[in-house]
């Protein structure tokens, strides 16, 4: 019965997409998302047993030094006049997608591609599981987006909001403005997409893990034994971001031989979020930090089609829903973050 739920939400998706209306489609996903029950998603339950019985006013200093301050009030809040879970979700859910959404509208000629590739990209569902990441990443991408328009009070508070439910994501204020200073040619970018790869492969980069005992906050330094026993298949897991290597280096090579004024800095920002999981595959505490960059890469894709013509845009067109497609079934089969079976809460 599950499955066709899931199923169901596919061909109301796809229908909402003919409606062509970016605010429909928000408000589409976030409906699903909040009626969503708590067996669906990875982290869902352990938000609602810490919602529960961990997080109170009563013990609030020992809370921040576990808890990003953002996601504390968030809950205390709803704590004191609701009650109840399920508003959690819509909020958290609204935090993510309308952000995410106005950036869709506001920086590409065709959102509602940006929204079929959100969706098939699987980041739509990666916020089911790690809520306050996803909503940082969001706020993240929309501080990118006033940064790259010199609207200094807008990126600051996009960040600050960011920040607040996930402090990884202050980290990227030096980065963004660190790749905004520099330039990188094609080779560049080539050579260091098939030379992660290569090292990552090896293994040699895997004693990253036990340095994350030195990360200043308590939580984070706790990851360094996080799914320690879990099976890492390193054959299986890079032959699978081997499609999504070959996609980049494609994608890459058509924005620079064909001259398209495409956004610099998300670029080395999806640059960057290849690297890091090339490099810090077979630690997923490190190498989930590139989904704050790679989302870029829906702007970056989008773009790009508008600017093609003739040829090479249904080609770019093709390879992009085929990729889409291929990370789409994966993600489903492999029932990442936990999303299947979805079922109504």
């Amino acid at each position: 019965m599950a499955i066709y739920v899931f199923i169901l939400i596919i061909i109301l998706f796809l229908l909402a997409l003919r409606v062509k209306n970016t605010l429909f489609l928000a408000t589409t996903l976030v409906i699903f998302s909040s009626l969503r029950d708590l067996s669906v998603g990875v982290d869902s339950m352990g938000y609602y047993l810490s919602f529960l019985y961990e997080i109170s006013a009563r013990n609030y200093s020992y809370l921040l030094r576990k808890i990003e301050v953002g996601w504390l009030f968030l809950n205390l809040l709803i704590q004191e006049y609701f009650g109840d879970f399920k508003m959690v979700l819509v909020v958290s859910s609204c935090l993510t997608i309308f952000p995410l959404f106005h950036v869709f509208k506001k920086d590409t000629s065709n959102p509602i591609l940006a929204i079929l590739l959100y969706f098939l990209l699987f980041y739509y569902f990666f916020s089911y599981s790690i809520m306050r990441q996803a909503i940082a990443v969001s706020f993240f991408t929309l501080s990118v987006y006033y940064f790259e328009r010199n609207k200094m009070r807008g990126a600051i508070i996009a960040i600050c909001c960011a920040g607040i439910f996930h402090y990884s994501s202050l980290s990227l204020i030096l980065l963004v403005l660190l790749l905004n200073k520099v330039n990188f040619s094609l080779r560049w970018y080539v050579t260091t997409f098939i030379g992660s790869f290569i090292l990552g492969f090896s293994g040699i980069m895997d004693v990253a893990r036990q340095y994350l005992a030195y990360l200043p906050f308590e939580k984070y330094a706790n990851y360094m034994n996080y799914n320690l026993d879990a099976e890492f298949n390193r054959f299986a897991s890079y032959l699978f971001l081997l499609p999504k290597l070959t996609f980049y280096i494609y994608l890459y090579s058509q924005i620079y031989r064909s001259g398209h004024r495409i956004s610099s800095l998300q670029l080395k920002l999806i640059w960057f979020s290849m690297i890091i999981t090339c490099l810090f595959l077979s630690v997923p505490q490190i190498s989930r930090f590139s989904i704050y960059l790679s989302i870029f890469e829906i702007l970056v894709i989008v773009n790009t089609i508008d600017l093609s013509v003739n040829k090479r845009k249904i080609e770019l067109t093709f390879f992009t829903i085929a990729y889409g497609i291929i990370y789409f079934l994966y993600y489903v089969v492999s029932n990442r973050y936990g999303v299947m079976p979805y079922v109504f809460g």
